[in-house]
């Protein structure tokens, strides 16, 4: 049986998916602009590049280390250790509300989507220590439709060791995932 082990996650936002990998350092968070981020005091921040010294070692006037963003819409999460974990960010699921509509471009009936809660994360994670510091975030969809990495059997197999009662279901509320701490 091989070590790895496949969860579906669910966070509030792509804020607290981010937050969550970061303190458990699973990304190396990257702004667009190729500059690294970190993230504390609440806020995340884009960090400049080293500035160059004057003859006393000092840097130049008005240099600041680093920028505080506005939010997380220009940052990249690549994975920090791949050998450790995969991840596939899967962002917003839609579900049908079992209503349907005509689509305009073709004329036929189709189901109308709604935005299911939260933002969903696929992972695969190798060793105990991980999966025990993301148990609180697994979910276990009532019909998975997804499979991660082709790997729909083992996704099955490795949550064995997780209590259906301790999952998130996809019913859980907002105030269910407030109580939810970050790692």
């Amino acid at each position: 049986m091989s070590d790895w082990h496949y969860y579906a996650l669910r966070f509030r936002s792509r804020a607290q998916a981010a937050r969550v990998f970061y303190r458990l350092n699973l990304t190396e968070p990257v702004h667009d602009d190729g500059r690294p981020a970190v993230y504390h005091d609440g806020d995340w921040y884009a960090q400049n590049p080293p500035p160059v010294l004057d003859e006393n070692g000092n840097p130049p006037q008005g240099y600041v280390a680093e920028q505080k963003l506005a939010g997380i819409g220009k940052l990249n999460f690549p994975v920090a250790q791949p050998h450790r974990v995969c991840a596939d960010e899967i962002g917003l699921l839609y579900h049908p509300t079992g209503a349907t509509t005509t689509d305009p471009d073709t004329g036929l009936q189709v189901p109308v989507m709604a935005v299911s809660d939260g933002w969903h994360v696929n992972v695969g994670v190798k060793g105990r220590a991980l999966r025990k510091k993301l148990r609180p975030w697994v979910v276990k969809p009532v019909e998975q439709k997804r499979e991660f990495c082709g790997e729909r059997p083992a996704m099955d197999a490795s949550r064995a060791d997780i209590a259906d009662a301790e999952m998130l279901g996809m019913d859980t509320t907002d105030a269910q995932m407030d109580a939810i701490s970050e790692a």
